[in-house]
């Protein structure tokens, strides 16, 4: 499912028309509630189509809203009752990276990467992948953003190397994951499953940092 989703629009042809991609959600939790484990589905699926920003101009997420006494669809975005919220693991997510969306996408290679099983492989599909799944990219400001995906059952310890940039100041990270990737935010706990900040030193252009199991995680790093 990861690598179908990642690399959906890879092959699609240039001359075609744009892309609104109306609704998309992972659907395979047996939780009403949206879990962790959709959540990271749901990253691995934009940032595919961020690679693909030509084509996929816009997208939406469907369904947004659900009252916890009327669900008839799974997951949700943002489920309420009579007078309590709370945003699911995928709208945090989202919110994550919309506020620190890239104007300009960078060149990203993974080497020497743990490799993950893929269950059930196609035909003609490898019966693995890149543990960790990395996007990249600049804004009109200078800061380089780094998504990266961990989508497996171990924590991943990386080196991050900058290319192309002289100098690099500290940064910030925002860490979304939990205990299981069954975890969920609830009207009881609506804030479980939530970005974490904090800020880290670079030390020069290039650092180690350790990625959780079922990770999403984001870093903005100031740049020359």
């Amino acid at each position: 499912i990861l690598r179908e989703k990642i690399h959906m629009f890879d092959g699609y042809s240039r001359a075609w028309p744009k892309v609104f991609f109306g609704e998309y959600s992972y659907g395979g939790d047996k939780q009403d509630f949206g879990t962790l484990r959709a959540a990271v589905a749901d990253a691995a699926f934009l940032m595919g189509l961020e690679r693909n920003a030509d084509i996929v101009t816009m997208t939406a997420y469907a369904p947004l809203f659900c009252h916890v006494n009327f669900r008839n669809w799974k997951p949700n975005l943002i489920y309420f009752d009579a007078a309590r919220s709370c945003g699911s693991p995928s709208y945090y997510m989202q919110k994550m990276f919309a506020h620190n969306r890239p104007d300009v996408l960078l060149p990203a290679a993974v080497r020497n990467c743990p490799q993950m099983e893929i269950p059930k492989p196609r035909p003609k599909q490898p019966k693995t992948i890149d543990a960790l799944i990395v996007n990249a990219g600049k804004t009109d400001g200078g800061d380089v953003v780094l998504k990266v995906l961990n989508p497996s059952d171990k924590p991943i310890e990386a080196e991050v190397r900058l290319v192309g940039v002289e100098k690099a100041g500290n940064g910030k990270v925002w860490m979304l994951t939990s205990g299981s990737p069954e975890d969920v935010n609830s009207l009881e706990e609506p804030e479980k499953i939530t970005p974490k900040e904090e800020a880290f030193d670079v030390a020069g252009l290039v650092f180690r940092r350790s990625f959780p199991a079922y990770s999403v995680s984001l870093l903005r790093v100031p740049a020359k």
